[in-house]
């Protein structure tokens, strides 16, 4: 089982197509630069956050796109952002 320690940091990653994420991430998982949920396939457990603030909340479908665990919340904007 590949496992990485705690965060992972993707946020340069703009689309999931083809890439393979580890099985586990125990921390935060941050692919908040993804253009889209296409080709999305999340670790099986993540224990903390997942930051998705490109994608569209109705983008992403936790039973399809994983992960099975997930310790923390998805966040679909960022906070330190100005969108309403």
């Amino acid at each position: 089982m590949i496992e990485l320690d705690p965060d992972l940091d993707l946020s340069d990653l703009t689309s999931a197509e083809g890439f393979k994420l580890p099985d586990r991430v125990t921390g935060d998982l941050n692919l908040s630069g993804l253009t889209t949920a296409e080709g999305l396939k999340l670790p099986l457990h993540v224990g903390g956050d997942i930051y998705l603030w490109s994608l569209d909340e109705d983008e992403y479908d936790q039973e399809v796109h994983g992960p099975r665990e997930l310790g923390g919340k998805v966040h679909f904007s960022n906070p330190r952002s100005n969108r309403n």
